[in-house]
């Protein structure tokens, strides 16, 4: 089949087509891949003539030069397409009879797999192969391989119809009458005349401002980078039911529409709700035959071409109008439709570096099928297969007949196929949406009914009975069965339940003395590490009163703002802390009135104290500025308590270290959880450095634990080894894998705690496992979880969205802040209603962003307001954090956007000396450029917050930045590096290059690489693979490759070389020139 290209026996030689190129690229890049490798297959039925059907080939690769064309690229300015005058074809004949019938269809699989890796060598016509198996006496199985360089889908059909007519003429020993084709060539002529300039100006207006591909996020391998070559195929198909397909065939022709526009706006719609973009960007297919081209339409070759498609999904706008102005669109672009893509996204303002789209749509209206439906004599066509491969991720190939099919083409090392599963079910959704009105985009659901009852409703599933009771209700219960038991620890000094019921009962006597109201707001303003503390929060309840902590710590400014906010009617304080007192509020000193609280009753006051009351006012900080008061009722307190006194299986014998402010919604349950199951509660020490905290903990047997993540880091940090039976909570920000692992591997138990204090403290926790990924989990009892897009419509598994919460947990809202309250707490609309009791009508707007994984857990992804875009790029810095502490010489690391000259800048906290330099390579092999910090910074510490939070505001300034990477002009210095340089220069007709420079940063596509290659090859005798060329796109890392690579040939070597390279140049350039005349 290898047929040498000589001069005698070559017939022809011109330019490739724009997807000819793009293809020639991706299969050198790629070359055992299987992509651009077609396959067609089908069983013949009936009484074949194999002498017949060999010469019908040989017939048609005569007839078409085609299918008689190489190509060459190698030391040439641009590659060629070579066509032969003879080439000789065989077909291979395969005998199976003996085979049993599962044993046939594994061969077949086998040789199909088989044929697609071995692939073809480009540079050998013909580019095709033909296998014939005979599987019965009277059933044939044809499979024909060849490169989609040569044929498109088209002229696939159009090869087919003339097999049919020639194989039968030769059955009949006759001679086969066709008409004269044209030459593929004549299209390459046709396009070189086409005018390129003002394609560039079409195309840099369609573009314009687009800055970065749109990406689906679901990814199930986020280490996968674009240099893979050994990415695996699968693919999943769907089909719509007669129905469906005539009801959107009716619409398109009241609409004067095109099914095709249907399946594009369906694609556009699904990538917006993905990507989380109104403005999208994906690929098609066009035909590529140009009417103006005479017989264009008969012609054999590829004529296609792959095309950026750019969609705004406006999501007010119309639906049909929306469609027309889909359609509208593509009949302007194929006006240009000729268009090299590499020049396409030259005139793009996206990156060279990134491909300008990752998903492909092509609508197959030249199906094969028909054109075997013709009669072939005594024989039956059955089980028409057509297998293709491209180089994208994503492909979704559209056929319609009497129904509409699907086909989801994808990469298994990057999508797992129950997402294409859910993204096929989700297309059918959209396109059957379409049928049932004008609406707007915003309004056409994307989930399937079956997507809708996991998410919404399974999922949601968490209604279990609160007690209706209080949480005071419930301790003083457990001091009448348990009086004598231990309730709270403080130094070395205990109280027993007994103790604490009498004496809170006592403050609220003197509470209620005072003409206490229920729901009165009391501010409390009390050492954390004093009893008095929970004997006045438990008195307060039992007043029916609401508490407002204030921590001591806070500044005073703060407080008074606090106090004055909430409208507070008496402040509760102690000796020690009188810095906030003012003559404007009731202030009791408890210290002063402690004989007076000492004459009250000590039995439980009969105050009637519902569940729906206020029971504390706790402030947040405010994107004002100023704090804001959240309102949580008791059944919301109970509801998390007891949640977690089950889930976390809380006895009598736990010990619960109190280690957080009161001002931390979170000190809640650690005040009150261990009191509602009959534990004790150790106060810590007002101030306690880790190794103190330690201490701590191992002297009083604390078996339960409740931190944020920087805490437990500073205690690993400070050497602590751990304790086997503790129960360690963990919540307040993003708990990282690094230190989850850590904990695990000292604990009994490790729980990542998620909740706003919006949704009363926690609204999630879940139980971590060794080795396992670090997520929120499922909600909580009573709690329902919801991700949506900004129209609050419900997103698919595995897409990033905004977490709002509904359920018992859900505060009243922010004290006299109307606004804010309608702005943060909104109420259910379908189908979001289903899945919650009819009080809990509620949405809470976290502003967390999350995606469900494919087993209901919550994977949290940070905040809302963490998400920037830099240069038209939208970055998540938790995820370039997450990256960052991986390496192991990280311990902690921030990111940060600094606005002016907009970069990113990483705060690093190094577990051991790092050099920078190591360490932006490092995350440059995890991320792209764009996400590589531009400048790092070393902390022995990060800053925190009273609530033991990262403090981003308190960072350093850029004016103490380390700059990672220099930016100085660096000469090249070595003669491989000066004569890389020199071949940048000519390709890139760039003067001043850096050996830092990144090629690609500097204007460098595809198709330059290949001609970097090919120069690389004539001046320095290396053939170096496509794929490493993108491996080191810098002059310095190129240079290192090849020394490595290669020992410097010695003088007379490099001399012979010159020589052999100047004479076969020289005889190409007279080939070249006697070609052309």
């Amino acid at each position: 089949m290898n047929t040498n290209l000589n001069r005698q026996n070559i017939e022809d030689i011109y330019p490739l087509s724009p997807l000819q190129q793009g293809m020639l690229f991706h299969s050198l890049y790629a070359p055992n891949s299987g992509a651009y490798v077609v396959q067609v297959s089908y069983e013949l039925h009936g009484s074949l003539n194999i002498r017949a059907f060999d010469a019908t080939w040989q017939y048609l690769i005569n007839r078409y030069p085609v299918l008689r064309t190489a190509y060459v690229w190698d030391k040439l300015e641009k590659p060629l397409q070579v066509v032969g005058k003879q080439v000789e074809f065989s077909i291979s004949h395969l005998d199976w009879c003996n085979f049993t019938g599962d044993k046939q269809q594994e061969s077949l699989k086998a040789l199909l797999q088989k044929q697609r890796e071995q692939g073809f060598n480009l540079s050998q016509a013909p580019l095709m192969q033909i296998t014939l198996i005979k599987l019965t006496n009277k059933v044939y199985q044809f499979v024909w391989s060849y490169h989609h360089l040569l044929l498109d889908g088209w002229s696939v059909q159009v090869l087919l119809k003339e097999f049919i007519v020639i194989y039968q003429a030769y059955s009949q020993q006759q001679t086969p009458v066709l008409a004269n084709p044209r030459r593929y060539r004549d299209y390459i002529a046709w396009l070189q005349q086409q005018n390129l300039a003002e394609a560039e100006v079409f195309w840099k207006q369609q573009l314009q401002g687009f800055l970065s591909p749109t990406k689906l996020n679901i990814e199930q391998n986020r280490d996968v980078r674009p240099d893979n070559l050994h990415s695996h195929y699968s693919e999943q198909n769907i089909q719509l039911s007669v129905e469906l397909t005539k009801k959107l065939q009716t619409l398109a022709k009241q609409q004067q529409l095109t099914i095709n526009t249907f399946v594009q706006g369906a694609w556009a719609l699904l990538l917006s709700r993905y990507s989380g973009e109104k403005d999208v960007l994906f690929a098609t297919v066009s035909a590529g035959r140009p009417s103006s081209l005479n017989g264009a339409d008969t012609m054999v070759g590829l004529f296609i071409n792959t095309l950026p498609f750019r969609v705004l999904v406006s999501p007010e706008e119309s639906l049909y109008k929306w469609f027309q102005k889909l359609q509208q669109q593509q009949v302007e672009i194929r006006e240009y439709e000729y268009c090299s893509l590499v020049d396409i996204h030259r005139w793009s303002e996206v990156s060279h570096s990134l491909p300008l789209f990752e998903t492909l749509v092509v609508f197959e209206n030249y199906p094969i099928e028909p054109a075997l439906k013709q009669s072939l004599d005594s024989l039956e066509i059955r089980n028409i297969q057509a297998i293709e491969q491209t180089n994208y991720p994503l492909t979704l190939y559209a056929t319609v007949d009497s129904q509409l099919s699907l086909r989801l083409l994808y990469d298994r090392d990057r999508y797992h196929h129950t997402t294409i599963t859910q993204i096929l079910e989700q297309l059918e959704t959209l396109l059957l949406a379409m049928t049932q009105g004008d609406v707007t985009l915003a309004a056409i659901p994307i989930l399937s009914p079956a997507q809708q009852q996991q998410i919404l409703i399974d999922w949601n599933a968490t209604t279990q009975e609160i007690p209706q009771q209080c949480v005071h209700e419930i301790i003083s219960q457990q001091a009448q069965q348990t009086p004598d038991a231990t309730a709270v620890v403080f130094a070395d000094k205990t109280l027993t339940y007994a103790e604490l019921n009498a004496k809170s009962n006592q403050i609220a006597y003197f509470l209620l003395q005072l003409g206490v109201k229920p729901e009165a707001r009391i501010g409390v303003y009390l050492e954390r590490s004093s009893p008095l503390l929970i004997i006045v929060l438990l008195g307060i309840l039992k007043a029916g009163a609401a508490y407002i902590p204030l921590d001591p710590t806070f500044p005073p400014e703060r407080l008074r703002f606090m106090m004055a906010d909430a409208e507070l009617i008496l402040l509760l304080a102690q000796t020690s802390l009188n810095s906030i007192i003012t003559d404007r509020l009731t202030t009791i000193n408890l210290d002063e009135l402690e004989e007076n609280i000492n004459q009250q009753p000590i039995f439980d006051p009969q105050v009637k104290v519902t569940p729906e009351q206020l029971t504390y006012l706790i402030y947040t900080s405010g994107s004002t500025g100023k704090p804001k008061g959240v309102m949580i009722e008791g059944r919301s307190l109970l509801n998390i308590l007891t949640d977690l006194k089950q889930r976390l299986s809380i006895t009598p014998n736990d010990k619960l270290l109190a280690i957080t402010t009161i001002a931390f919604d979170i000190a809640a349950l650690e005040l009150f959880l261990p009191l509602i199951a009959g534990a004790q509660i150790v106060l810590a020490p007002q101030t306690l450095d880790p190794t103190q905290l330690a201490t701590c903990i191992e002297q009083n047997q604390i078996t339960v634990m409740q931190a944020t993540p920087a805490t437990w880091r500073l205690l690993i940090t400070s050497g602590w080894r751990g304790k086997a039976d503790l129960k360690i909570l963990c919540g307040g920000e993003a708990l990282d894998n690094t230190l989850a692992q850590q904990l695990l591997c000292c604990s009994q138990e490790v729980w990542n705690l998620y909740g706003p204090t919006e949704t009363t403290i926690w609204s999630a926790a879940q139980k971590l496992s060794i080795d396992q990924p670090v997520t929120i989990g499922h909600p909580i009892a009573n709690t329902q979880f919801y991700v949506l897009d900004q129209h609050l419509q419900p997103l698919p598994i595995g897409v990033p969205g905004e977490l709002y919460i509904s359920g018992a947990g859900v505060a009243k809202g922010y004290w006299q802040s109307p606004d804010l309250t309608a702005e943060k707490f909104l109420l259910k609309t379908p189908p979001l209603c289903a899945s919650a009791p009819l009080r809990e009508y509620t949405l809470y707007k976290t502003g967390d962003r999350v995606r469900y994984l494919r087993d209901g857990k919550l994977e949290y992804l940070g905040r809302l307001d963490n998400q920037i875009k830099i240069r038209g790029f939208r970055i998540e810095l938790g995820e370039i954090e997450a990256v960052l502490t991986e390496h192991p010489a990280v311990t902690q690391a921030v990111v940060t956007l600094r606005e002016q000259e907009p970069h990113l800048v990483a705060y690093i906290v190094p577990r051991t000396e790092i050099i920078l330099t190591e360490i932006r390579s490092y995350v440059g092999e995890k991320l792209p450029t764009y996400m590589i910090p531009a400048a790092f910074i070393e902390l022995e510490k990060l800053p925190l917050t009273p609530n033991g939070k990262i403090n981003r505001k308190a960072l350093p300034t850029a004016n103490n930045l380390r700059l990672a990477v220099s930016k100085t002009l660096v000469l090249p210095q070595t003669e491989i590096e000066q004569t890389i340089a020199k071949i940048w220069r000519e390709l890139l007709t760039i003067e001043n290059l850096s050996i830092h420079d990144n090629f690609f940063d500097l204007g460098g596509h595809s198709l330059l690489i290949v001609r970097m290659q090919g120069q690389l090859h004539l001046q320095l005798n290396q053939n170096i693979p496509l794929v490493d060329l993108f491996r080191h796109p810098t002059i310095n890392a190129l240079a290192k490759y090849l020394t490595q690579k290669t020992p410097s040939p010695d003088p007379e070597t490099k001399s012979r070389i010159a020589q052999l390279q100047n004479g076969k140049q020289r005889l190409l350039q007279q080939r070249q020139t006697r070609l052309k005349t």
